[in-house]
């Protein structure tokens, strides 16, 4: 896979804040901020884990002022977080993304929802915004959801939510109301009309 400028930018940012990317036995002398080499070394070998980061982050603020890299996040637990609000931030643009630029030219995704559609108008009912977001999202989603994993977010380095291993209900919900929330404005009455009558 190709890799963009601006996906390397993200990637190196993100890896600055989250300490789960850095290597098990130290965290690199270069990201730790201060003048003293002798020191740095001590500092990688111990900041192993949470306590011995918060043991170096004290140390480091007694003897230059300078925190650590990270420690602009607010400690350990803040790198944490502020590492998954950036991924999760990256997810929600890419999975705009997905939806405005990249559903609408898959056919795989697109075109059974299309001919759901119209099959549904030539039976006299033209479907709502609801009766579509519902039949993506709950009656049949496996085209929708599988393609948008399968051809753009997994390239781009996302895990689904789904299988968070740390359990983060609120997260996956958050991820289902934004790919509902999109999915409304992509399909406005004008195209769900266009549809119907074969237009698009």
């Amino acid at each position: 896979m190709k890799i963009t400028r601006m996906h390397l930018r993200k990637i190196i940012q993100e890896s600055m804040y989250d300490v789960r990317t850095l290597p098990k036995d130290n965290i690199p002398r270069g990201m730790i901020a201060i003048d003293n080499d002798d020191f740095k070394d001590k500092l990688a070998m111990l900041s192993t884990d949470e306590m011995g980061y918060n043991q170096s982050l004290e140390m480091i603020d007694d003897l230059a002022g300078t925190p650590a890299v990270i420690d602009l996040a607010g400690g350990y637990q803040g790198a944490l977080k502020k590492a998954d609000r950036m991924k999760t931030h990256a997810l929600f643009n890419d999975i705009k993304h997905f939806i405005h630029n990249i559903y609408p030219t898959l056919s795989s995704a697109y075109v059974p929802y299309n001919d759901y559609i119209r099959r549904r108008y030539r039976e006299g009912t033209l479907m709502s915004q609801d009766d579509i977001i519902d039949n993506i999202l709950n009656i049949s989603p496996e085209a929708f959801f599988e393609s948008m994993w399968y051809y753009y977010l997994t390239d781009r380095g996302h895990e689904d939510p789904i299988y968070d291993d740390s359990n983060n209900y609120k997260k996956y919900d958050d991820y289902l109301k934004l790919i509902e929330k999109e999915l409304r404005k992509f399909y406005t009455a004008d195209r769900i009309k266009k549809i119907a009558i074969g237009e698009l």
